[in-house]
């Protein structure tokens, strides 16, 4: 059997605010230099949701079907993305046919699935549902970790509850290396959480990086003689440049309208005395609309939907190509843009009914309300972070072009289990060259993805909706 591999996720972690500090860092420091590491390419969106079970399963979003925590339907209302609605066979499930696992508080697991051996899910879990598989294992957790069921709710605007939340997770994390599962998999959303608060700034997060970095030296100790990854889904940054508005741009130009005016003026007064973001869903005027923008604002790139016939109950486009070509070159042309990409260009598969139809990315922080807003300065940011140490791996090596769809494949090639073929990543070449891992990649046909349940009440999706608001995505 290989040896046990435990792999650590902190979301939202970026070496932008590691390698500056580094000596403060004496674990990340020893991953690094005794073992290898590198910037880790995230989707496109950057965003926790798809990124983390683009991760876990080695698809891209054209393959999962999602591209941000909600979707719209045909009437412009929104659903909150849950595990039920993300195509894909995670890592864990391959592995699972011939070692115990242990997966924990990976984005996206909601409602919990069987494995073998223990899974804890993430967050949007609703408050008082089943979070753990076998069900069983929740009264566990309670008598060992009293309130842990509570880290499922947001931090509010008090930057020290981040900490508080961290702990409890870091007990659970404690408890199942106890467990002792051949691979375990824990996501910690503390560097994300902390960063998204509007009193944090740069100057705050080496703090925030020296707590990670005592909980990583922890479980060194407990992980001796095992392999060990840290990863995360994406960076992230605190951007001053002028924030751009997505909806508000194409307004100006013609391809989005808004209802009537009367109403219009109303909810403006509305949004102006309450500061509260004004979302599309209630002022489109669908008839006469384009295209129109929605996906939750955290990071420099947006999705842009042209609003077909067919496709939206109001849909107004008959010629879907020639009002993306018109968009992608009124974007490309204007100097708040970077870089401006036909979706058809970058996503691969069958499930790509919810995905937008152009991705770009603004110079500065990307807002979907219809009206400008409050904006924060920490966003999230396309390059997160990679490391492995172990007895199986290089020594003092730093590896360039890594994506995220790259983890599963590797995982499995050092578990010895063959890659599915359809993952669009592929092991990479970290791998110590005594260690007896084969460098030639044996490929298997991919099972076909357990269409899970959808278990969800309306209550439960205004709680999902409900917690993404409080973390600031919405």
């Amino acid at each position: 059997m290989p040896r046990k591999l435990v792999i650590v996720g902190f979301d939202g972690a970026s070496f932008d605010f590691i390698k500056p500090v580094i000596d403060e860092l004496p674990s990340f420091k020893k991953l690094i230099e005794r073992g290898t590491h590198g910037r880790l390419e995230s989707t496109i969106p950057p965003i926790t949701i798809p990124a983390w079970p683009s991760m876990s399963t080695g698809l891209n979003p054209g393959k999962l079907g999602v591209f941000d925590f909600r979707y719209m339907n045909d009437d412009y209302s929104f659903h909150t993305v849950d595990g039920s609605d993300i195509a894909g066979v995670p890592f864990w499930e391959y592995a699972g046919k011939k070692y115990k696992v242990a997966i924990a508080n990976v984005p996206g697991t909601w409602p919990p699935s069987d494995v073998n051996g223990f899974l804890v899910t993430g967050m949007t879990t609703p408050e008082g549902r089943e979070f753990t598989y076998p069900k069983e294992f929740a009264g566990e957790i309670e008598s060992e970790i009293p309130g842990y069921a509570d880290t499922f709710g947001a931090s509010g605007k008090d930057p020290s509850k981040v900490y508080i939340t961290f702990e409890k997770r870091m007990l659970l994390l404690e408890y199942l290396i106890k467990k002792d599962a051949d691979v375990l998999f824990f996501v910690f959303r503390i560097p994300d959480e902390f960063s998204h608060k509007k009193t944090i700034s740069k100057e705050d997060m080496p703090e925030c990086y020296r707590t990670m970095d005592r909980a990583l030296g922890k479980i060194i100790k407990m992980s001796e003689g095992s392999n060990i990854m840290v990863v995360s889904d994406h960076g992230f940054e605190f951007n001053e440049s002028e924030p751009f508005f997505v909806n508000d741009w194409l307004r100006k130009r013609g391809y989005l309208k808004l209802k009537g005016r009367a109403s219009l003026l109303a909810k403006r007064a509305l949004f102006k005395a309450r500061k509260k973001p004004a979302y599309i869903y209630d002022l489109i005027d669908g008839k006469k609309t384009k295209a129109f923008s929605y996906n939750i604002s955290s990071a420099r790139s947006f999705g842009v939907w042209v609003n077909m016939e067919g496709r939206f109950k109001e849909g107004a486009v008959k010629d879907r190509e020639g009002v993306v070509n018109s968009i992608v070159k009124d974007l490309a042309s204007d100097p708040n843009i970077e870089r401006v990409l036909k979706a058809d260009d970058i996503y691969s598969g069958e499930n790509r009914k919810h995905l937008p139809d152009i991705v770009a990315f603004s110079k500065g922080p990307a807002y979907t309300t219809v009206f400008p807003t409050e904006t924060e300065k920490g966003i999230h940011s396309t390059h997160g972070i990679f490391i492995a140490h172990g007895p199986d791996i290089a020594v003092g090596k730093e590896i360039a072009n890594a994506r995220i769809t790259d983890i599963a494949p590797t995982v499995l090639h050092l578990l010895g289990i063959r890659v599915p073929d359809n993952m669009d990543g592929e092991p990479l070449d970290i791998f110590e060259g005594r260690s007896g891992i084969s460098r030639k990649v044996s490929y298997v046909k991919a099972s076909k993805a357990k269409k899970k349940k959808s278990v969800r009440s309306k209550d439960d999706e205004e709680k999902m909706r409900q917690r993404l608001k409080e973390l600031g995505y919405i």
